[in-house]
């Protein structure tokens, strides 16, 4: 059986360079600017490597509803939600225990969008 793993993904947004100054400034992290087929992208990094973005089109309508998606808080969720509401986003899910497997919290961020932390 194969294992299934996260290949790509893509947040919507009202204004790329406000989310990617938004999520930046919560995880610590920087982006690639990109322009993709709807609109302007700023495309998350690890290393080199892109793995998923910000996206911005006439055809997205950015919100809570949906799948859930977690990113990793780099053990500092606790950092990132504080980091999260004084860049105007908001606590969805305080930081909770899921045993063995870590620790998890939700946030909204600015365009209301529920975005999971995920911490070993």
């Amino acid at each position: 059986m194969s294992k299934v793993q996260v290949n790509w993904f893509e947040i919507p947004v009202h204004d790329v360079s406000k989310a990617a100054a938004f999520y930046g400034k919560v995880l610590g992290c920087s982006f690639k600017e990109l322009e993709g087929p709807a609109g302007p992208m700023r495309a998350f990094l690890n290393g080199d490597d892109m793995v998923g973005c910000l996206v911005q089109g006439d055809h997205l309508n950015p919100g809570g509803q949906g799948i859930a998606l977690y990113l990793d808080a780099v053990g500092d969720i606790d950092g990132c939600l504080s980091r999260a509401e004084a860049n105007g986003g908001k606590v969805a899910l305080p930081k909770t225990s899921i045993g063995e497997h870590g620790a998890i919290a939700q946030i909204l961020d600015p365009d209301g969008n529920s975005v999971g932390l995920h911490s070993l």
